[in-house]
């Protein structure tokens, strides 16, 4: 799950809208555009006299802890700190994604209960750059984190089964543009948000990864030199879908109010199953696990 370095992760669900609550357990999981648009399209009748914190330009910081594998691969894990954010200046949108940032250029149009989002995103990867406690796989050459730079998009529909809910489709392409250059990941996600009281909510998200022959040789690849000193076979990595994943969060304003900002916690849980050869790899089907879970709890505060 890459996390051997301290990670800045936040959830990649809901691009669209009725984001503020999942911010904090997203600062747990992998990030991907989304806007606070539930507390933005909130009609403000229903709770007199607040004003909206997310009318113009905001900033939401989140912070807590994952428990997560030490690596892509591993059954090894351990607890790191986490931490995302997300803000609006004028119509662009930042937010964190993994340890990295993205934007979205898109503007969302109140009135509409479809919204697009477009923009760059650049990322982070450090699987198997840092400490690597299984005493095999240590004595494989450590790999260089590397930067990947892209593109994200996504779109999204509300009002779907409620008022308030929200069913996003996204994707991210990325080109690793430092140390192992050429590799490729594109991300596909679908996810589902809806509140269930005016402070709180609940979302899932399905997904999947697929990489190329460059960036597969480079994770999972072992060679001659690597399994004369591992004493694992050697194997030649190939491209293709690299994992699949569900995730389910939940957050609560505390107090009891989504539009005014302030103060929320959350939780989040994902489920990852490595495929290809990520799973077929000895690094992983002789050593780890190609199952793969990450959990967390965080809290999170909009300026």
């Amino acid at each position: 799950m890459e996390h051997n370095v301290f990670p800045i992760v936040f959830p990649s669900m809901v691009r669209g809208k009725m984001h503020r609550l999942f911010l904090v357990a997203g600062a747990l999981l992998a990030a991907c555009p989304a806007s606070p648009a539930w507390a933005e399209n909130t009609d403000e009748n229903t709770i007199p006299d607040v004003d909206s914190a997310f009318k113009g330009d905001y900033l939401i910081v989140a912070a807590g802890s994952i428990y997560a594998s030490d690596y892509d691969g591993s059954d090894d894990y351990r607890f790191a700190p986490a931490a995302g954010f997300r803000a609006r200046v004028g119509d662009v949108r930042l937010f964190s994604r993994a340890i990295g940032i993205g934007a979205d250029f898109i503007p969302d149009d109140k009135d509409s209960r479809v919204s697009f989002s477009l923009g760059p995103v650049v990322r982070y990867r450090g699987n198997r750059s840092g400490k690597v406690r299984d005493p095999v796989v240590r004595l494989l050459p450590e790999l260089d984190g590397t930067f990947e730079a892209g593109v994200t998009m996504g779109v999204s529909f509300d009002g779907l089964i409620t008022k308030k809910d929200a069913l996003s489709f996204g994707s991210d392409v990325r080109w690793t543009v430092s140390g192992d250059k050429g590799g490729r990941v594109i991300t596909v996600d679908v996810s589902y948000f809806t509140p269930v009281s005016r402070a709180a909510g609940i979302g899932v998200s399905f997904g999947a990864s697929h990489v190329n022959g460059d960036f597969a040789d480079y994770n999972y690849s072992v060679d001659a030199a690597g399994s004369m000193a591992s004493g694992l076979p050697v194997y030649h990595a190939k491209g293709g879908w690299k994992n699949w994943n569900a995730r389910f969060v939940a957050g609560y304003d505390l107090d009891g109010n989504l539009l005014n900002g302030g103060w929320a916690v959350g939780g989040a849980i994902s489920y990852t199953r490595l495929t290809g050869s990520a799973a077929r790899t000895p690094i992983t089907a002789l050593r780890g696990s190609r199952v793969q879970w990450l959990a967390g709890v965080g809290l999170a505060y909009t300026f």
